[in-house]
């Protein structure tokens, strides 16, 4: 319980940090995504944070590969909006 807390606070010290230091950056879009899918804790931390955000957040590992395809595609797709 205590890692999953430390992750939580690793998502929201960067977010109010992005709102204090202001220039449109609150208003970028973003993912949210945890590393580390492998570990038996990851789908828990999953949904702790998307219960607290409302938002998805997408699980990979650098390790096994599992979710790169689908980060990768979501990053694509915010950087190459459709018109």
């Amino acid at each position: 319980m205590a890692s999953m807390l430390c992750r939580m606070q690793q998502f929201y010290l960067p977010n109010a940090t992005t709102v204090h230091y202001g220039h449109g950056l609150p208003e970028r879009p973003e993912i949210i995504a945890i590393s580390k899918s492998e570990l038996p804790s990851a789908p828990q931390a999953q949904h702790r944070l998307a219960t607290a955000t409302g938002r998805e957040v997408l699980l990979f590992s650098s390790v096994t590969g599992q979710g790169l395809d689908r980060l990768l595609q979501q990053a694509y797709a915010l950087l190459h909006p459709q018109p």
